[in-house]
């Protein structure tokens, strides 16, 4: 073999790598993305519970609006290390990515996650259906 014929060979195994990188998902970036997603579902449970509460017992009382967004976000415990890191006390940032809640009326929010790295972000909505007095979630505009 000769020194030419190795080097396209190494070359060639290279951009081989690359590609089923690229194709398959970077395994850092699939894990954050499935991390922010279960922070998100986990925070619209405690979303739902802090909605039922009565306000007399530090809940919402089935109105989020009388929270701030920030107030809201802090509340929600979006995973473990959380902080206000960018200075910005309407988004958390933990291990796994960066938060922030809208609040849309006394009954719907949306939860916003952009997994840390390089990713895509999630956006979690929920709403109280009044028909059946439960729950509709959407992520990315999808019901769950």
């Amino acid at each position: 073999m000769t020194k030419k014929t190795a080097w396209t060979i190494l070359l060639i195994a290279c951009f081989l790598a690359i590609l089923i990188l690229y194709t398959n998902g970077i395994p850092g970036l699939t894990s954050n993305q499935a991390a922010v997603q279960q922070d998100l579902f986990a925070a619209a449970e405690k979303a739902q519970t802090l909605w039922a509460r009565p306000a007399l017992m530090d809940g919402a009382g089935r109105d989020f609006s009388i929270f701030d967004e920030a107030e809201l976000l802090s509340r929600l415990q979006i995973g473990s290390g959380s902080s206000n890191e960018s200075g910005n006390d309407r988004e958390l940032v933990n291990k796994n990515g960066t938060y922030s809640v809208e609040i849309h009326s006394e009954s719907s929010i949306s939860i916003r996650g952009v997994p840390a790295g390089r990713g895509e972000e999630m956006v979690l909505t929920l709403n109280r259906n009044g028909n059946n007095d439960g729950w509709e979630l959407y992520l990315n505009g999808e019901l769950e």
